[in-house]
């Protein structure tokens, strides 16, 4: 394997994350002309996530322990695989722990050999930043990271579209709600709640980022450009949604599942997203040429306005 040019991408987190991770390695396959393995023994250690790319229709190969193994050390786990082991105690907590203390920037440093024991490793430095050194790194090489910035993959567009599209038909549910979104001047809205409002490091993290107010404000903003809205709310929990959210001619979407709800996302004329990949992925595979993507300022507490996966097209609120 170390002798073949290939691109091997970590996929970690749930559906949106594995679609950065997806993106990032599949531009690197196509700039140079080689097989993308994906890296999926994380979901090992986990009870709440698990692989979910092969809903789509992906082209790349699930790599094998032994392929794995060529890339990655193994006499010695990095902090990043120690904390993911606790992950099926407390997975927020350690996810939480991940994304913002390693390895961004902390034990990064520039270049390859990170580890040095693992000379294909390139690691993310600072979450959201795009780095362009990644792409000027040639095969073979292992990817640890989020990616979340589009302009690591934003000239394979059309490709990365074609690659998620879904592999089996949608249900006979989200094909009504479809018809709904194509025959109105729809809007999403997303609401994430979930594993972000289970524990108080969660709540510390994101709370007030995305609340009501952010909605009611992003709705405002909409309507004075476009009068007539059919707003199709989407939330991991629906029923809290119902409960809280006022929004007049809203169409709560349920009984469809993550893929399918992120389809319909893409379907609508303009999306209301939170500070989740998965809105973020559902605004932008969204190819209404004029669609009117809305965003949070900050994507969480512990950064700034700048420190934002948000594409420059999209309009922050």
């Amino acid at each position: 394997m170390a002798d073949r040019p290939v691109i091997m991408t970590q996929l970690d987190g749930g559906l949106g994350n594995q679609m950065f991770q997806y993106a990032v390695g599949r531009a690197l396959s196509l700039q140079y002309g080689v097989p993308l393995f994906l890296d999926t023994s994380a979901y090992s250690h986990y009870t709440t996530r698990k692989y979910a790319l092969g809903v789509f229709d992906i082209n790349a190969r699930i790599a094998a322990a032994e392929e794995i193994a060529v890339f990655k050390p193994s006499a010695k786990k990095d902090f990043q695989s120690i904390l993911r082991s606790l992950a099926d105690k407390a997975p927020t907590r350690a996810v939480l722990l991940v994304k913002n203390l390693v390895p961004r920037g902390i034990v990064s440093k520039p270049g390859r050999g990170l580890p040095p024991d693992s000379k294909y490793l390139y690691r993310e430095k600072q979450e959201f930043v795009f780095d362009e050194r990644v792409l000027a790194e040639p095969p073979p090489l292992y990817l640890n990271g989020y990616w979340q910035n589009e302009k690591y993959f934003a000239r394979h567009r059309d490709t990365i579209l074609r690659d998620f599209t879904l592999r089996t038909p949608i249900s006979e549910k989200a094909r009504a709600y479809q018809k709904m979104i194509q025959e109105t001047m729809s809007v999403s809205l997303h609401i994430r709640r979930g594993d972000y409002v289970r524990s108080a490091a969660a709540r510390k993290l994101y709370e007030g980022v995305c609340d009501l107010d952010y909605y009611r404000r992003a709705l405002e903003l909409l309507k004075r450009k476009i009068p007539e809205i059919s707003v199709f709310v989407f939330s991991d929990e629906i029923a809290w949604a119902k409960a809280n959210l006022s929004c007049d001619r809203a169409i709560f979407v349920e009984g469809c599942v993550d893929c399918q709800e992120l389809f319909l996302m893409s379907c609508c004329k303009h999306n209301i997203i939170a500070n989740s990949s998965f809105s973020w992925w559902g605004a932008w595979l969204n190819c209404n040429a004029g669609k009117i993507v809305l965003a949070p300022r900050r994507w969480h507490n512990s950064g700034d306005e700048d420190h934002t996966p948000i594409a420059e097209s999209w309009t922050r609120v």
